[in-house]
């Protein structure tokens, strides 16, 4: 049976199961010892990150969400990945800005299925859907091409 929990806000149920990190629930959020799986169910849940126009280059920071947004503007933009977490999986949407026919280099830890990356959808307006698993020393890449973003 619960007991209640005082913090600071309210009183809430305090649940204790075999490992004892679970320490209870408040309008929707879990309070743990290290607050480890409510900072995982933020991260799931947190928008697409935004990352603007890409210039030249661009650091798509992993860490800022699992979902991540690109528009293309220079003819190739050279990409750097930071921040991810072994075992999980981050999408990058690349859009082509009005001119179209952008391109990108990958980071060297990016693998592709039959070791070759996708060639970019080209046309004015037009998106690539890029999903990564991160192995923790490697990017396994996967695409869906050709999306309408007008």
């Amino acid at each position: 049976m619960p007991t209640p929990f005082n913090t600071p806000e309210t009183t809430f149920d305090r649940f204790t199961p075999n490992d004892g990190n679970l320490l209870g629930s408040e309008f929707g959020r879990l309070y743990t010892n290290d607050n480890t799986l409510q900072s995982e169910i933020d991260e799931i849940n947190a928008p697409e990150f935004d990352n603007g126009n890409s210039g030249a280059s661009k650091t798509i920071n992993f860490s800022l969400g699992y979902a991540h947004r690109l528009v293309l503007d220079s003819s190739n933009c050279t990409l750097t990945f930071s921040g991810p977490k072994s075992g999980k999986v981050y999408s990058i949407f690349l859009i082509q800005d009005p001119t179209g026919g952008r391109a990108v280099t990958w980071p060297s830890s990016v693998v592709w299925p039959g070791g070759v990356a996708p060639i970019l959808s080209s046309g004015a307006n037009k998106a690539d859907l890029m999903i990564f698993y991160y192995s923790g020393s490697k990017y396994y890449g996967s695409y869906s091409q050709n999306y309408v973003t007008t």
